[in-house]
C-alpha cells in the first residue's frame, strides 16, 4: 500500500490491485442538515458490510458504481463514517479526488419512521442505509473526505506554523538585503 498526500491534503491509499481507499464522515446526528433532515441519534441501519459508492446518487447502471463504502457510526464524534474503495476502472474520478475536486459526500437512506419538528424538519427515527455519493456539495456541510486526519485543531496549529515559518523566511531575507545595503 502506497500513501500519497496531495494539495488538497487529502489522504489517498493506493492498495497493489490498483484500487484506492479513503475515509469521510458521512453524517451527523443530532443536527438539521441543509435538506431539513434531522437524524435523531444512531437511527441508520445498516444491513451489510458494503454499500455502492456512486457519484451524484446516480445508480442508474452499473457504469455508474465508482466503488463501495463499508460504513459505521462513531459514537464520540455522533458522526456516520466511511472507508471508501473507489474501483481503479474510474481513474478520473481517483484524479479529482485526489486533486482536492471533489471533497464532500451525501448519505442516502430511506426514512422508515419520522416525525416533523417544531421547525418543520424531518426528525428521522429509523432509516435504513442506500449508498454514499462523491458530490460537489452535500445536505450535510460537514460530510467531508478525510483530510489526513487531522483534527481542527492540529490543523490551525499547523496552519500557524506555516505562516510563521514564510514570515521568518522573509524577515531573512530583509535582514540579508539590509546587511548588504550597508556592507
Amino acid at each position: 500500500m502506497k500513501l500519497i498526500k496531495n494539495s488538497a491534503e487529502i489522504t489517498v491509499n493506493k492498495l497493489e490491485n490498483g484500487k484506492v481507499t479513503f475515509g469521510a464522515v458521512m453524517a451527523h446526528v443530532n443536527k438539521t442538515n441543509d435538506n431539513g433532515f434531522y437524524l435523531n441519534g444512531d437511527v441508520v441501519k445498516f444491513e451489510r458490510e458494503k454499500y455502492p459508492f456512486v457519484y451524484h446518487h446516480n445508480l442508474n447502471s452499473v457504469a455508474d458504481y465508482l466503488g463501495y463504502v463499508e460504513c459505521s457510526y462513531n459514537e464520540i464524534t455522533g458522526a456516520y463514517e466511511a472507508k471508501i474503495t473507489v474501483s481503479e476502472t474510474k481513474p478520473e474520478i481517483i484524479e479529482a479526488i485526489e486533486l482536492g475536486v471533489y471533497d464532500s459526500v451525501s448519505i442516502s437512506y430511506y426514512v422508515n419512521s419520522y416525525e416533523w419538528g417544531d421547525d418543520y424538519e424531518l426528525i428521522v427515527n429509523d432509516a435504513t442505509m442506500c449508498e454514499l455519493s462523491l458530490v460537489s456539495v452535500g445536505a450535510d456541510p460537514d460530510a467531508k473526505l478525510f483530510t489526513n486526519g487531522l483534527s481542527d485543531e492540529f490543523q490551525s496549529e499547523r496552519d500557524k506554523y506555516k505562516q510563521q515559518k514564510q514570515e521568518s523566511k522573509e524577515n531573512k531575507n530583509e535582514l540579508k538585503e539590509f546587511k548588504k545595503k550597508y556592507e
